[in-house]
């Protein structure tokens, strides 16, 4: 009886909209285990010279977005922010002194593959955020990374 209740509650969970944790989980893996959810590759611009950091913090908020707060004295258009150096995807529009939320899965890597996001039942994909660097006029440049926990206030 056990087993069939929780059954009935994962066929109810992935059918029922709002569901998307396990329904990222059952979509995005075929039997053998392999990521389905590839995207157009991109190759990381090693070859670009680096060049000064700006003044952009990269904030993990939680498994699934970064946010990008612009403190710099410049907006920042067309740019590609790369994580890890091997995840990139396109910044549209970064206002001065403005921030914009970003989904991590936008990011992806020379195989196709979207950055790694876990979920309620595999946690261990979360793949931390170590380096950031915007690429803008043909140059590399670092970021600050930071966990939203920095910012908390402790008592």
């Amino acid at each position: 009886m056990r087993y069939r209740t929780c059954l009935l509650l994962l066929m109810m969970m992935t059918v029922a909209p709002g569901c998307e944790g396990i329904d990222h989980v059952l979509t995005s893996l075929t039997p053998t285990g392999t990521p389905t959810q590839t995207a157009e590759p991109r190759q990381y611009p090693a070859e670009l010279p680096a060049s000064e950091a700006y003044d952009v913090e990269v904030v993990r908020v939680n498994r699934k977005q970064v946010r990008l707060d612009n403190r710099t004295s410049r907006s920042l258009d067309g740019a590609q922010l790369w994580l890890n150096a091997e995840f990139g995807g396109a910044v549209e529009s970064l206002p001065i002194g403005e921030g914009a939320n970003l989904p991590l899965t936008m990011f992806v890597n020379h195989f196709g593959e979207r950055y790694p996001v876990g979920s309620f039942l595999e946690p261990e994909k979360t793949r931390g955020i170590v380096a950031a660097e915007l690429i803008i006029d043909n140059k590399r440049h670092p970021l600050t990374v930071r966990l939203a926990e920095d910012w908390a206030i402790q008592p």
